[in-house]
């Protein structure tokens, strides 16, 4: 199995909305595929939920059996590349 992973928070400027609308046409060439999206989930400007989007777009396409979502990540220990270490 290959897995696509997105870590960060689930927001259109993160380019989440991009990658969910290629899971369709992905997972009828590679139904191996699996899309894990890691991350804040976040509202839209107009109140809906990002995951939600995700999951109704994928349940459309009867693709929801190849997407997962993992909430927040544990970033204790992580270094940054920023040196002010924002």
């Amino acid at each position: 199995r290959t897995t696509v992973l997105h870590v960060g928070r689930l927001e259109s400027v993160k380019g989440i909305f991009t990658l969910a609308q290629a899971i369709p046409e992905v997972a009828a060439k590679a139904p191996q595929v699996h899309f894990v999206f890691v991350g804040e989930d976040r509202q839209d400007d107009q109140g809906r939920s990002s995951k939600q989007i995700i999951e109704k777009l994928c349940q459309e396409y009867k693709v929801e059996d190849q997407i997962t979502f993992h909430g927040t990540a544990d970033t204790r220990g992580r270094r940054s590349a920023n040196p002010s270490g924002a």
